[in-house]
């Protein structure tokens, strides 16, 4: 079972993501690549062994075949710290066998002024109609 998100966030969440339940579940943190950052292929390239341990038990089967067999992946809606909510995709990359996050993930980069030595810290939710939905926090790497 993936971890539990510490409680002091619940108040945000509901208010901006519309979330039901009170359980937020960390996914991973992530130090950015170059690649990662980016603007061209724009997609964060996600680790697998977290996404099997930490995401993917909690995803429905059917958002689990759309993530892994179909071409266009799996549509959610990631929020950040700041309330800005964003359209991105969760796939499997068969090019580089690696799931990967892509869709807006270039406002989130420019958005958090994130760069490589950065890093991203995931967390996942279900908003009211049970969507999945992800938190992404931007972490500079001096601390901002």
């Amino acid at each position: 079972m993936p971890r539990k998100f510490p409680p002091l966030e619940f108040h945000w969440i509901r208010k901006h993501g519309e979330m039901t339940g009170r359980e937020i579940f960390f996914v991973f943190e992530k130090n950015l690549t170059m690649c990662d950052v980016n603007q061209s292929p724009s997609r964060v390239i996600l680790n697998e062994e977290e996404m099997n341990t930490n995401l993917i038990p909690a995803m429905t089967g059917r958002e689990v075949l759309l993530m892994n067999r179909l071409r266009k992946g799996l549509p959610v809606v990631a929020i950040d710290l700041r309330g800005q909510q964003y359209e991105v995709v969760i796939k499997w990359c068969s090019s580089i066998n690696e799931y990967v996050l892509k869709g807006n993930w270039n406002d989130i980069v420019q958005n958090y002024v994130l760069e490589e030595g950065d890093s991203i810290r995931m967390y996942f939710f279900r908003r009211g109609d049970n969507d999945l939905c992800l938190i992404i926090e931007g972490v500079k790497r001096d601390g901002e």
